[in-house]
């Protein structure tokens, strides 16, 4: 399994490198279809202020209630270094006085999007995205199912999340300014997964950031879903998000003005080994010109994988 995890990793970073060989304009075309690329983009939440710093909204009883709805199979998709992960440089961000809107495009039954919710401060608004209500997007994937979402959130015991149902091909940076939402500290990408549509919720969510902000990119090494990749490695090139971590199936990307501190946090941690996967001269790979930290999957760092103080 190991063996054939590395063989993934060497397809996908040479991928990585043929494209960004290949593409470095703003308009790209792949498939008979042409793409619109580094479009310019102001981050720009209006007159909303950026939230104030505040304690943890919720606490090991709302935490317990939400593992405890994990170990039911709630269906979707994650594993537990994402929670262990987000709670930590959750920790980091507020450490840096960075406060804003957290929110997930794709909730589908709201696994991660409540991981999400559980971790920010009582002044962060929480937003979650869905075609809602438990439609298919065009490629035939996906459909959050508003009903379950809501009784989920119910049960871990949040009560207080903007929910924005559609095509996330609709969404634009106006559509969270319309709301008064602020910039976004957090926001996660897992949208339909086609190369159009990765391209523009990445747009979306690079254009809604504050500085400093995280996106987390799902499904990056799910060959299934080329797009994924496709989309993140054609945006690379406009260097307007610098990815720093790429973690079991999911890619941590940030602001330039941060990446050099998020990227030298993960690469010295314990907690993240980049230096210590089976090939040593894989553990960093680059994406443009930007190294990242590549944890690869292994079932005894996901056991014993714990939350550590951040050192700022």
């Amino acid at each position: 399994m190991r063996a054939l995890t590395v063989a993934m990793m060497t397809w996908m970073i040479s991928m990585i490198t043929c494209y960004g060989l290949l593409n470095r304009a703003s308009i790209v075309s792949w498939d008979n279809q042409t793409y619109a690329v580094c479009r310019e983009c102001q981050r720009d939440a209006g007159n909303v202020p950026q939230p104030e710093a505040a304690e943890r909204q919720y606490g090991a009883e709302e935490m317990t209630r939400y593992t405890n709805l994990l170990t039911q199979k709630m269906a979707g998709w994650m594993d537990i270094m994402h929670i262990n992960l987000t709670q930590e440089l959750t920790k980091m961000q507020h450490g840096l006085g960075l406060f804003g809107a957290v929110g997930e495009l794709g909730v589908h039954m709201g696994k991660y999007f409540i991981c999400i919710a559980l971790s920010r401060a009582v002044t962060e608004p929480a937003v979650a995205m869905d075609l809602f209500p438990g439609k298919a997007n065009s490629l035939g994937s996906g459909g959050g199912h508003i009903d379950k979402f809501k009784a989920n959130l119910k049960t871990v015991g949040i009560s207080d999340v903007i929910i924005i149902p559609g095509d996330s091909l609709l969404l634009s940076p106006k559509t969270f300014s319309d709301l008064d939402l602020p910039l976004f500290r957090f926001f996660s990408v897992d949208g339909a997964h086609s190369l159009e549509f990765t391209l523009h919720d990445l747009q979306v969510a690079g254009c809604s950031l504050m500085e400093g902000g995280i996106i987390s990119v799902d499904d990056i090494t799910n060959m299934d879903w080329p797009g994924v990749l496709q989309a993140v490695t054609f945006n690379s090139q406009c260097e307007q998000l610098a990815p720093f971590l790429m973690y079991h199936n999911k890619l941590l990307m940030t602001t330039i003005s941060h990446y050099e501190r998020y990227f030298r946090y993960v690469s010295s941690s314990s907690n993240y080994p980049c230096r210590t996967s089976p090939r040593k001269h894989m553990s960093k790979s680059s994406i443009g010109r930007f190294h990242v930290c590549w944890v690869p999957d292994n079932d005894n760092l996901h056991k014993t994988y714990h939350v550590s103080q951040p050192v700022l």
